[in-house]
């Protein structure tokens, strides 16, 4: 059976994405704190990006907006994950952001007017009894979720609509859309961290 190109992608990125915890958890037990760490990769690749991006400005006509929508979604769901991760149960963190599923299939019949057919529909329910029996049953009632399932939660739904936004903006050419993911988690994760310092 063949697999498309773009099932791999989903397939390698929704991998790398999902092992990121790792090297950042790493790097946080030896002094070096994750949200630091990641505003300066994000920054770093904004700024190589930035040249090539600037290039096709004229192709942004009536897009800008999606470049802003791609922006402050990925970067408040990097920001939130990766607080959600330091600060909760790593694998109660990845469960709740790995429902997006359910979040990209509702977002896109919302704002894309596609149908939930039966396929999606699965999926979504699979989901859900994935994420209901992993964190426990019926025992998960017992305790109202904290702020760090919401981030985690948060973290999903953003990176679903971030998704979603990638797919409204055809006419905007790729690496315009990457710079601005690279650049929006720069600039939220950079402003987390300032208030982080202002606050101590």
């Amino acid at each position: 059976m063949s697999v498309s190109l773009p099932v791999l992608v989903l397939f390698f990125s929704s991998v790398g994405w999902g092992l990121t915890w790792l090297p950042l958890k790493y790097l946080n037990q030896h002094g070096m704190q994750g949200p630091a760490l990641v505003f300066v990769a994000f920054a770093t690749a904004a700024l190589v990006l930035l040249p090539a991006c600037l290039r096709q400005r004229s192709s942004w006509a009536g897009q800008v907006r999606y470049l802003l929508l791609i922006a402050l979604f990925v970067g408040f769901a990097n920001l939130a994950f990766q607080i959600a991760l330091y600060e909760g149960d790593v694998i109660r963190v990845m469960i709740l952001f790995y429902l997006l599923p359910v979040w990209s299939v509702l977002g896109g019949q919302v704002f894309l007017g596609e149908r939930i057919d039966a396929l999606r529909m699965v999926t979504v329910a699979g989901a859900l009894l994935g994420a209901f029996l992993i964190l426990g049953g019926l025992s998960v009632l017992d305790t109202p979720p904290g702020w760090v399932d919401l981030l985690a939660i948060g973290a999903g739904m953003a990176f679903a609509m971030n998704n979603i936004v990638f797919r409204a903006s055809q006419a905007l050419p790729m690496i315009s859309k990457v710079t601005a993911v690279f650049v929006g988690c720069a600039v939220l994760v950079g402003g987390y961290l300032l208030l982080v310092r202002l606050r101590r």
